[in-house]
């Protein structure tokens, strides 16, 4: 599982709602922070390389928002 913090809690429903769509599941640890899982037979390596380009476009229609990928 992979955790992703947003630095503005009102955009962490559209995150969620946008990772759902790419099959993904997600459980809010905070108001900031998620927890992802990706679908069966992915593993954590080519899993995060997804997320974090996934991240990235979803990051670049939204400058005003930062998201980082946690360890």
């Amino acid at each position: 599982m992979l955790r992703i913090h947003v630095n503005d809690p009102g955009h962490v429903g559209e995150l969620r709602a946008a990772l759902a769509e790419g099959d993904c599941s997600t459980v809010p640890v905070s108001e900031d922070t998620l927890l992802v899982t990706f679908p069966l037979g992915i593993d954590e390596d080519d899993a995060r390389t997804e997320l974090l380009f996934f991240l990235r476009a979803w990051q670049a229609r939204r400058p005003e928002v930062e998201v980082e990928l946690l360890r």
